[in-house]
């Protein structure tokens, strides 16, 4: 029993011996120096002494310096750091010695020393740190990265090697998330890394082009850009990767009808992400646009647009004269423009909703009309202040405007049988007998913004 009483307290008491010791070090190493009006002879031994091998603890002879009486005694300080720093031939804690080195080159009053030596030091610290990363691990590289690519004066060898390897070890992960059946859950977090580390556009370009290197070898560019969406976890990447794709395609020198459908589709289904226009900055929404068709990059980016039908390059819908039916005029006056509206949702399949700046209404699809029994288009196409979501479907060179509440319902224009009086009014068909009114129920879009 008494062992067992005395033993805790032995043991507390060489603890407290042993930082006694410490602060007794650091205590008497400090006196020895404020009580100093010159330097001391043993000044380089003091300093070897509290630091050890310790490079942790360069700390306490920095305050010592900032403590120091005289000015010819803090350059001492200084200059024995520096001395030790030079004579050192083995580097084991590279990120201390860097942070003391930092030190030294940040404070304004420490003395200028040959900036060869420096340079020369600099590149031994690097070579230490390098020297000790793992190549395969990535959140050690991008370490060493962050401690390395914000710094002034970095030889531009040490840049170009380390991002090429980060290039390379980054491309590895974004192959592995392209095949991975759980890309999102498995990947997501070492890719978030890479995004950070790698924001600017060429160096993620540099990534995706290493990537492509590889993975094209084995399948062909329309079977990659199925497998594009498993980068959905960051629409930046998901955005580039679908850019760069298609930009390899069209610089193949033949036409991949395949792979452009399926890249074409892809970048449609990207606009509609509800985040896209936030998450995506402008020059890269900008490249995505001018990679879709006419008619779908009015629809995002025109303030306003004039809706043509396909059989008649000089009529335009807008309301009728007479009713508050639509109608397909002989103009393209101020009455024709609309302001679009788009759905944000999550259905790759786009909506939107047309309102008329000029008679301050909606194009509106009215449900309740019903087909006459001995006809197959209907009059429910209406200008008013409630408005209608419409499905847009591109093809035939143009649009096809479905409503979106049921999809039985297709806008069209050009049927001569449709006119009343001076009005030719708009319509809808079944969606189902689309193909065979395909060429009236086939809308061009034009930017009408400075109408």
């Amino acid at each position: 029993m008494a062992s067992s009483t005395v033993s805790p307290l032995l043991i507390l008491g060489f603890l407290g011996l042993c930082g006694a010791f410490d602060i007794q070090h650091y205590t008497g190493g400090s006196l020895l120096l404020n009580n100093a009006t010159s330097v001391p002879t043993n000044l380089v031994a003091v300093i070897e002494s509290e630091i050890d091998g310790n490079w942790a603890r360069s700390h306490i002879v920095l305050k010592w310096a900032d403590e120091a009486q005289t000015q010819e005694l803090k350059d001492a300080i200084y200059a024995a750091l520096w001395e030790q720093l030079w004579r050192m031939k083995y580097i084991d804690n590279a990120s201390d010695i860097l942070n003391l080195y930092d030190e030294l080159t940040w404070r304004a009053d420490v003395p200028l020393e040959d900036q060869a030596k420096k340079w020369k030091l600099q590149d031994n610290i690097f070579s230490a740190l390098w020297n000790s990363t793992q190549r395969n691990d990535t959140v050690k590289l991008l370490n060493l990265y962050n401690q390395i690519s914000w710094r002034e004066n970095v030889p531009s060898s040490w840049l170009l090697l380390i991002n090429q390897t980060i290039i390379g070890r980054c491309a590895l992960l974004l192959e592995a998330q392209l095949y991975s059946a759980k890309p999102i859950e498995t990947y997501s977090l070492f890719n978030a890394n890479c995004l950070s580390v790698t924001s600017p556009y060429y160096l993620r370009k540099e990534i995706l082009q290493v990537l492509f290197d590889a993975v094209l070898v084995l399948e062909s560019p329309s079977s990659v850009a199925k497998r594009l969406d498993n980068f959905s976890s960051s629409l930046i990447l998901l955005t580039q990767a679908n850019l760069e794709l298609f930009e390899r395609v069209m610089a193949a020198g033949k036409a991949d009808i395949e792979a452009i459908q399926a890249l074409q589709s892809n970048l449609r289904s990207l606009v509609e992400k509800p985040r896209f226009e936030k998450d995506v900055d402008g020059s890269l929404r900008g490249q995505v646009y001018a990679r879709l068709s006419k008619e779908e990059q009015l629809l995002y980016t025109a303030q306003k647009i004039c809706i043509r039908n396909v059989t008649d390059a000089t009529v335009y819908m807008h309301e009728c004269p007479r009713t508050l039916f639509m109608c397909n005029n002989d103009q393209r006056s101020v009455k024709a423009p609309f302001s679009v509206q788009r759905l944000l949702t999550n259905d790759s399949r786009p909506q939107f909703a047309f309102y008329s700046d000029y008679w301050k209404r909606y194009l509106f699809h009215n449900p309740n009309i019903k087909t006459p029994s001995n006809a197959s288009a209907t009059k429910d196409v209406y200008s008013q202040v409630t408005f209608s979501w419409w499905r847009v479907v591109y093809g035939n060179g143009g649009i096809s405007l479905f409503d979106a509440a049921t999809e039985k319902s297709v806008v069209c224009g050009g049927d001569p049988a449709q006119t009343d009086g001076i009005e030719r009014q708009v319509y809808t068909r079944k969606a189902a007998e689309f193909q065979k009114y395909q060429r009236e129920c086939t809308w061009s879009l034009e930017d009408c913004s400075f109408v």
